[in-house]
């Protein structure tokens, strides 16, 4: 990467996708100038292809991959992370699109069909956002790709679907014409958009990378609940949020995983992972902090495995 890397680039937005895997198992991305951390990024599925996003320091420029078992890799550069960038994230975590619904004025989507999703108001100092895309009930085997209004599609894949099941991911994407993303998609699907954070000219928090660590494995520690929602408490600090990748096993049912500040709001109906019964589904996830935690919801009962890659301050 060190030819492409702008000045000061201390980390790499990456969409991992895993393809003909072996056996179930994970991939992890890491500094190749660092030691292998005990984390992972991605988790294949023996005969399934997975996608999830990743964010990884860059250290000398040369990022390593281990995988457990063996498997085809596909890696897509989404972007890098600059500390003297004139945007910041600003935490946002609300709901844009439900083509089951309707909501956001989009249905269903064909094989092969574009929508455009506004994602900023005129007048808005946003240049990117942070979205979760989720693919739910697709037709056939396919693949979604965001990217900016305006602009060319790029041969890029952000979220990959697979017939009747349900995968989310998260897209950094930049704001096109209009404030708009748009959205293709190879198969028929519905799809649900969920805003996640907004990057603004002048504010925001900038991104610290760290050495990607171990917060939580409740299969070792148990669950630190707040009882009051039932959501895994962790502690953050004073962060604006925390870039992490959260990872549901051992599932009992088929839901989700949120993560949200559950300190001081209520659970804003977005979702961040989504599993089946007995899963281990993984996803990347902005946790916002407030009063110094972040929180991560299960609808179902499940383990819950967070790592940490990055903090925004």
């Amino acid at each position: 990467l060190r030819a492409s890397m702008p000045p000061g680039a201390t980390a790499v937005a990456l969409n991992l996708t895993t393809d003909g895997s072996a056996q179930d198992g994970w991939v992890r991305a890491f500094p190749c100038a660092s030691p292998e951390p005990p984390t992972s990024n991605v988790n294949p599925v023996a005969g399934h292809v997975v996608t999830n996003a990743a964010i990884v320091p860059v250290g000398d420029g040369r990022i390593c991959f281990t995988s457990l078992g063996a498997t085809d890799l596909v890696v897509d550069l989404n972007g890098w992370l600059v500390p003297s960038a004139t945007a910041g994230l600003v935490s946002v975590n609300r709901r844009l699109v439900d083509t089951r619904s309707g909501q956001g004025g989009v249905t269903r989507l064909a094989a092969g069909q574009t929508v455009q999703v506004p994602v900023t108001a005129a007048g808005s100092t946003t240049t990117a956002v942070a979205l979760g895309i989720t693919a739910v009930d697709p037709t056939q085997n396919g693949y979604v790709t965001a990217w900016p209004c305006g602009t060319d599609r790029p041969t890029v894949s952000n979220l990959n679907p697979e017939a009747g099941v349900t995968r989310p991911n998260l897209v950094n994407v930049r704001v096109g014409v209009g404030g708009a993303v748009c959205l293709f998609s190879l198969q028929a699907t519905d799809l649900v958009v969920d805003l996640l954070g907004e990057f603004r000219t002048g504010s925001g928090a900038k991104y610290a990378a760290v050495g990607p660590q171990r917060l939580l494995d409740t299969r070792e520690t148990g669950h630190p609940y707040h009882h009051g929602v039932l959501a895994d408490v962790l502690p953050l600090g004073q962060l604006t949020a925390a870039q992490v990748n959260l990872t549901a096993t051992g599932t009992v049912g088929a839901g989700y995983l949120t993560a949200w500040s559950c300190l001081t709001q209520p659970w804003p109906g977005t979702s961040n992972v989504n599993y089946a019964t007995g899963d281990t589904s993984a996803g990347a996830a902005l946790l916002s902090s407030s009063r110094g935690y972040g929180c991560v919801q299960s609808s179902a009962r499940s383990d819950l495995v967070v790592d940490l890659f990055g903090v925004w301050l």
